[in-house]
């Protein structure tokens, strides 16, 4: 690649807010589109620009064919196979959370329950 490439540090140092891995990896595509242009200017062929670059063809060659930077885009989301059951999944999932909270506050009740029990005993047997 171009010798001004961003790299993300893997570091312990967090990126400032400005540099976000996607904006490191959006700024190293367009350092290899200009240097892509800029080697097809010289005159060189789109395979040594590829070797060179260490780029596939087929990515010098889009580069070379767009009018300016190809952005990515993020496709649409297409559904998930569990769409339909979602409503029923999460009625399901709130009502097992409500069925754990009612056990645990049995449990409580009834540990609060069997400790009044052992106090009371230990009282019969001080008096």
């Amino acid at each position: 690649m171009s010798p001004h490439l961003r790299v993300a540090s893997s570091g312990s140092a967090p990126l400032p807010p400005e540099e976000t891995p996607a904006q490191i990896s959006r700024s190293n595509r367009y350092a290899g589109y200009e240097a892509v242009r800029t080697l097809h200017q010289q005159a060189i062929s789109q395979r040594e620009i590829a070797r060179r670059l260490k780029l596939s063809r087929q990515t010098v060659q889009r580069f070379l064919t767009a009018e300016t930077f190809p952005e990515r885009s993020r496709p649409p989301y297409r559904g998930s196979v569990l769409d339909p059951y979602k409503p029923y999944i999460l009625e399901r999932w709130l009502s097992q959370q409500d069925e754990a909270l009612t056990w645990r506050m049995r449990a409580e009740a009834a540990e609060t329950h069997r400790q009044e029990l052992q106090q009371r005993a230990i009282r019969r047997k001080e008096e």
